[in-house]
């Protein structure tokens, strides 16, 4: 009996030894390079109890609850210890990130003090410091400072970057289409037909972990950027639990309340950026069915019946309502955690955001204004329209992520991404003022409703294997399926015009513009990419190397389709209202033979499938020629094959002209990349760098398809040009940097770049009406400086040791030849016309300023950015013509507090200055506006809750 109750007391205590325990958790990495150590050794001192580093040098340790000291060694490298690491029953423990240097270097132990890690800038900048290409990156940590809500926002805030419409990335004053995005190194497709270019508006800032934009070339990377290759990281899973609840309200000095704002009556799903099929078009219009709507008969009994039903069921709402815009709102939650699933370690992230916000101007301005003949006879531009322009946009997006990994074991991981966004905007806008045409002077009209749904998901399983205990080779590898998804089910443009000179009254007819019209679009298209890198370590002169080589496939394909549909009339006279005007009583019947009727008016040509193959193969070695000296040097071969289908080519009208647009194959390329990076390590903390690279830029589906557009009636129509060809692009860059303490950085760069056959949008030549198309335009150059500083303003006085100051300027020059039958046209009206121009869409500086202010209970921050003005539209004839689009500088003020243990206050102030958008035409010292409104300024108050 005695030794059953020692036992079973002896049993009793086991379990509760092993109910009373804990766990430290920690990550080891290489001083040198900021790269993880896999399969180093940390001890719990005077114990056995200890563990060894995985794949991505991180470790687990369970021990009873206490406080311990860890010991942390690698061969070859310094130990170190981390003392004070205390751990409590039921709870993890995370100590900071352990850097152990080479054992050349620094020859005594080095004592660490535990402390809670939050080193996300810092740590960006280790990885800048120590890559081996040129890069700039920019933290979660410090797009929440600036109140930044998505990545369109925070991105404008690294070095040379600016942001076109709060969604479109210029990387050194380039336009978005030579910059590349990717989300965790995967290619994903955009959703605007007519960009080549991911919206980054896209994507809300609490799912994004950082942002890097590498600014040179190496075969790891795709060849097709030249400004910048952006790579989008979505939030890993953490340590711990983690669960994050925030919301705000936002108040805009020009839409919130005002009762003017422009909309319509939409669907009940609009709030959730989906259209409820309120916009679809009747159930007995067939868009895939030409026949569907028959001609006006007069003997044709139940054609004439068929026609007159038709034309009554489309929805009679043409023109926008004013209705008060509430305030914008929004909330974020995430929840995060690791867990053990059959002894592996399991991590895990799921996170929801939805935002909801009205933009709004009125008293906005467009022009148009032609230069009537040589620059020497004319004192000014011609206006052909003055326009007042007023617009509401209410604006829907969602998001939601869920990620995974599990570690197989130490030396293999596998992770799981998936991601969706929605997004929706309906919008409401009029036009009115005076246009100039063959017939004279006019009053003139126009109104936009539009409601544009579009969609992302992306689904990525990756891995990471290091073979040989971390020692052999290591392969990673990435495969990624991403659909998007645009549509516009039903875009309506009704407009007219008074000749009031003429006493001719109002008026609907195509001398003024197209008849009322209704339109529905829809792209789609797919990327599936796949990505397989290989690292080999050696020793080279007592030194590490590596060798690397791999290969990638990523196949594109898009679907665009539009159908449109008219309201004609015989009679060309209009009473003023669009709805009575559209009424049943003024429907077209054999008795009403003058009044409106539907008629299908597709357009084969502005319909179009095309898919895109680019196979990619990959060789490159990082040499340590010295102890200061590292190259790193290779060559990319990238094949591209894009066929294009224009659905004009079945069409037996168009058939003769675009037959040959079946399948047909636009771009056939083998293309060689060479690449050089060198580093010389001038100091512990100072680098001076030298890049060379070839990249390419190949054309967008939307530029390439004979598809002709426009945004609005009056505003500029765009046709695609089938003959483009890809643009090859030689970069050479030098940069000097140093990093005087870790949250700090002092460099300056420049760099040149030449560009063959560079792609850009000019005017077509002759053409009744202003268009648009893109055109190889010869030989470019562009060259710049960027510099870059932050600094903790401590070394003044220490009372300002938590006030943190940053700058960085770029500025850019280019030159674009002129091709000679375009420059000819134009030395017709200006014989001095040089025979180079700038870059379209280049600036010729980016600034941007930062002052931080950090305590334990506040955080107060002011961000300023400004881009230079930038060449916008390229005319094709007179110099005069062409579109700049002037400086818009943006303020933006955030100020927060800690309320209690968990829950935190947010005041933000953003556009401060609330500068106009301006887009103007120059002539002789005098600027004539094409374009111009206000955003107006946002205040927001927000609250937040975390468990860390």
């Amino acid at each position: 009996m005695k030794k059953s109750v020692l036992s079973m007391f002896m049993l009793l205590c086991a379990f509760a030894a092993m109910a009373q325990s804990g766990t430290i958790r920690g990550q080891v990495i290489e001083e040198a390079t900021g790269e993880a150590l896999i399969g180093a050794t940390v001890m719990v001192e005077g114990s056995t109890t200890g563990a060894t580093t995985d794949l991505d040098g991180q470790y687990t340790i369970k021990v009873a609850p206490g406080t311990y000291t860890l010991k942390v060694s690698f061969i070859s490298f310094n130990p170190q210890e981390i003392k004070e690491v205390a751990v409590k029953d039921g709870e993890i423990t995370v100590v900071p990130v352990v850097r152990l240097s080479d054992a050349t270097t620094q020859l005594q132990e080095v004592v660490v003090e535990a402390e809670v890690l939050r080193d996300s800038d810092v740590g960006l900048l280790t990885v800048q410091k120590r890559s081996a290409n040129m890069l700039n990156a920019i933290s979660s940590q410090a797009f929440s400072r600036t109140g930044d809500s998505n990545v369109g926002a925070a991105m404008k805030r690294v070095t040379g970057v600016s942001v076109e419409g709060g969604k479109y990335v210029y990387v050194r004053g380039l336009g978005d289409r030579y910059s590349k995005t990717n989300l965790n190194g995967a290619d994903i497709p955009g959703l605007d037909p007519n960009r080549n270019s991911v919206q980054l508006d896209l994507f809300p800032a609490n799912l994004i972990s950082n942002i890097v934009v590498y600014k040179t070339f190496m075969p790891n990377l795709s060849g097709n950027f030249t400004g910048g290759y952006v790579d989008v990281e979505t939030k890993d899973f953490p340590d711990d639990f983690t669960f994050q609840l925030s919301t705000s309200t936002s108040y805009n000095t020009q839409a919130s309340f005002n009762n003017n704002f422009l909309t319509y009556e939409g669907g009940s799903l609009d709030f959730l950026a989906f259209d409820d099929g309120t916009r679809s078009f009747p159930q007995a219009i067939d868009v895939e069915d030409r026949e569907a709507i028959p001609a006006r008969s007069y003997t044709n009994d139940a054609a004439a019946e068929e026609l007159t039903s038709l034309t009554k069921s489309f929805n009679k709402e043409w023109v926008p309502s004013q209705s008060a815009a509430p305030l914008d709102h929004k909330f974020a939650l995430s929840v995060g955690n690791q867990k053990e699933l059959f002894g592996k370690p399991v991590g895990y992230l799921a996170s929801l955001s939805y935002s909801r916000s009205f933009d709004f101007y009125e008293g906005g301005k467009y022009g148009r204004f032609s230069q009537s003949g040589v620059s020497a006879n004319v004192n000014s531009l011609v206006e052909e329209i003055n326009l007042s322009d007023a617009r509401g946009v209410e604006n829907v997006l969602w998001s939601g992520m869920l990620g995974a990994s599990i570690k197989l074991n130490n030396f293999s991981k596998i992770g799981f991404t998936a991601l969706h966004n929605q997004s929706g905007a309906k919008e409401g806008r009029q036009l009115n003022g005076l246009k100039v045409t063959g017939d004279g002077q006019m009053d003139y009209y126009t109104n936009t409703l539009l409601f544009e749904e579009r969609s992302l998901s992306s689904f990525q399983l990756k891995g990471e294997h290091a073979l040989n205990g971390g020692e052999g080779l290591r392969v990673e590898w990435i495969s990624s399926y991403t659909l998007s998804q645009m549509d516009q089910p039903d875009l309506r443009f009704f407009t007219y015009g008074n000749y009031g000179v003429q006493s001719r009254g109002l008026r609907i007819e195509p001398s003024i513009g197209q008849p009322p019209t209704r339109y529905t679009r829809t792209l789609n298209q797919f990327n599936f990419d796949n990505k397989l890198d290989l690292t080999l370590p050696f020793q080279l002169w007592s030194q590490e190397a590596k060798f690397q080589f791999g290969g990638a496939y990523v196949f594109k394909d898009r679907s665009f389709r539009e159908f449109q549909y008219r309201f004609d009339s015989d009679r060309t006279q209009f009473g003023g209202d669009p709805e009575e005007h559209v009424s049943d009583e003024n429907i077209w019947t054999r008795e009403n033979s003058g009044g409106v009727y539907v008629y299908d008016a597709y357009d084969a040509r502005n319909n179009y499938e095309a898919t895109e193959s680019v196979g990619a193969g990959y060789v490159m070695i990082d040499l340590p020629l010295t102890e200061q000296l590292r190259a790193v040097a290779g060559a990319r071969v990238e094949k591209t094959n894009i066929f294009f289908t224009s659905f004009a080519a079945d069409d037996p009208k168009l058939k003769s002209q675009y037959g040959a647009l079946k399948n047909k194959k636009l771009i056939d390329n083998l293309d060689i990349l060479p690449s050089l990076n060198l580093t010389y390590q001038l100091g512990e903390d100072m680098n001076l760098r030298a890049a060379y690279g070839r990249t390419l830029a190949r054309p967008s589906f939307r530029e390439v398809a004979p598809y002709q557009s426009f945004d609005f009636v009056g505003g500029y129509s765009y046709v695609g040009n089938d003959t483009l060809e890809r643009t090859l692009v030689d970069n050479v860059d030098v940069r000097w940097e140093m990093y005087p303490r870790p949250s700090e950085i002092l460099s300056v760069s420049v760099f040149y770049k030449n560009f063959h056959s560079p792609i850009e949008a000019t005017f077509v030549p002759l053409s009744v009406n202003p268009l648009l198309t893109w055109k190889n335009v010869g030989e470019a150059s562009v060259y710049g400086l960027e510099v870059e500083a932050k600094k903790n303003m401590g070394f003044i006085h220490e009372k300002l040791a938590n006030v943190n100051m940053g700058t960085n300027l770029t500025l850019v020059q280019s030159a674009v030849s002129i091709a000679a039958a375009e420059l000819a046209i134009k030395q017709r009206f200006d014989p001095g016309m040089e025979a180079t121009r700038p870059m379209a869409g280049q600036s010729p500086y980016i600034i941007n300023a930062f002052m931080a202010y950090q305590n334990e209970s506040y955080e107060v921050n002011l961000a300023y950015n400004v881009q230079g003005e930038r060449l916008s539209i390229v005319s094709q004839y007179a110099p005069g013509e062409d579109v700049y689009e002037k400086p818009a500088p943006s303020l933006n003020f955030n100020i927060s507090r800690t309320m209690a243990e968990r829950w935190k206050a947010k005041l933000s102030i953003s556009n401060i200055l609330n500068p106009a958008s301006e887009f103007v035409h120059k002539f002789k010292g005098e600027e004539y506006i094409f374009q111009q409104y206000k955003k107006g300024r946002d205040i927001s108050v927000g609250v937040s809750y975390a468990i860390f």
